[in-house]
């Protein structure tokens, strides 16, 4: 799967508060990183997002339970079951955000 950089912007991946913290590493490491994090499903990475951004707000406890709550949420969707079938067939899942 091919995921142009618009792309990735467009599901806020790697949305910094501080992008300054970034300005050490090479830009094509960034790039790379990019698109690997944004090859995965959208769904799940939506869900990842959300519970970083919410768990650094509270305790510990809550955190994982807002964890929780997100993998929740993907247990029934078909990306879930296709990561699953691809790696028992080992082969690459094609995600379809559904």
């Amino acid at each position: 799967m091919t995921v142009t950089l618009r792309k990735e912007s467009s599901i806020g991946v790697l949305t910094l508060e501080r992008p300054d913290v970034f300005n050490c590493l090479n830009p094509d490491l960034l790039v790379t990183l990019r698109r690997l994090i944004a090859a995965n499903a959208p769904l799940a990475l939506a869900q990842a997002k959300f519970a970083i951004d919410c768990g650094l707000e509270v305790n510990l406890a809550s955190g994982l339970q807002i964890e929780s709550n997100a993998y929740q949420l993907l247990i029934p969707t078909r990306d879930r079951l296709e990561g699953q079938e691809a790696f028992q067939q080992k082969r690459k899942p094609v995600y379809r955000g559904e």
